[in-house]
């Protein structure tokens, strides 16, 4: 009566590994395509990353509106909501303006960055002294103004950096997934031989 369920647990296992190595092989090789388009057309690959940003800050920004409304209570609920409003606004014309231009997405977000960074130091000023985040949000307002700087300062340049650190992301990734594919097909071999 063993025997049913240990052959049953085989089976199970098999098609596991089959399923997994095959997803890990087709990822691999669509991270790996990614990524070398993006390496070698950074231009397209900056149009797409300018709109699924713009979809993230646009998104973020309707949640931290939603979240600021749901705490009304709390003291600091107002400035949540016009960093809220803030993202939401630049996330939308991100979206809703067809004409604009990498340089000028880099120039709105840059601009977000720093305005998120002053936020993050307001709030912080009316937290109490004893809050235990009170240090991460200078930290955080710092790294934000910083990076928002560097982006009005380099504007194209830092788009088609970020494309080039996606792409050799997605190459890397691709080459992991490829590895365990093809560690996985040896334990399927491995496990059929069993």
């Amino acid at each position: 009566m063993n025997e049913p369920d240990t052959q049953s647990v085989h089976s199970q296992t098999l098609g596991l590994l089959k399923k997994s190595r095959t997803i890990a092989l087709i990822a691999g090789i669509v991270f790996i395509a990614l990524g070398v388009v993006f390496a070698l057309r950074p231009t397209g690959a900056i149009r797409l990353f300018a709109v699924l940003v713009a979809l993230a800050v646009f998104c973020l920004g309707f949640f931290e509106i939603a979240d600021a409304v749901a705490d009304r209570g709390s003291p600091h609920w107002g400035w949540r909501l016009v960093r809220g409003l803030i993202h939401f606004v630049v996330g939308g014309i991100l979206i809703f303006w067809p004409d604009v231009t990498a340089t000028v997405i880099a120039i709105l977000l840059g601009l977000d960055f720093i305005l998120d960074g002053i936020m993050s130091f307001v709030v912080r000023g009316r937290m109490p002294d004893d809050w235990p985040g009170r240090g991460l949000l200078a930290v955080r307002g710092v790294f934000e103004v910083v990076v928002g700087v560097v982006i009005l300062v380099w504007p194209k340049q830092t788009l088609v950096v970020i494309t080039w650190l996606l792409a050799a992301y997605l190459i890397v990734l691709g080459l992991v997934l490829l590895f365990a594919a093809k560690r996985l097909s040896d334990a399927r071999k491995a496990e059929a031989a069993a």
